[in-house]
């Protein structure tokens, strides 16, 4: 069983995808910006991959919420990825 599930996140500018760097770390998430996936849809060429212990119960909606209430705008949350 994996130790970690990782998501990644897509966001429509840098600052965005910075800013979001910074929230994330702050709560706890292991980050690391990343050039966006080709076989993902963005209009910016950086992505956030995060990563969570694998016994932890967070969701796509619960980091969506995260960066919602910090006024971080982003373009989707896929989670866990890969799928």
């Amino acid at each position: 069983m994996p130790e970690h599930r990782q998501g990644i996140i897509l966001f429509f500018t840098t600052s965005a995808a910075l800013r979001a760097e910074r929230h994330l770390s702050g709560a706890g998430f292991k980050t690391k910006l990343v050039p966006t996936p080709r076989e993902l849809s963005s209009d910016c060429g950086f992505a956030l991959r995060f990563m969570v212990a694998a016994e932890t119960s967070a969701t796509a909606e619960e980091v969506e919420k995260l960066l919602t209430r910090s006024g971080i705008e982003f373009d989707a949350v896929h989670f866990p990825y890969p799928k």
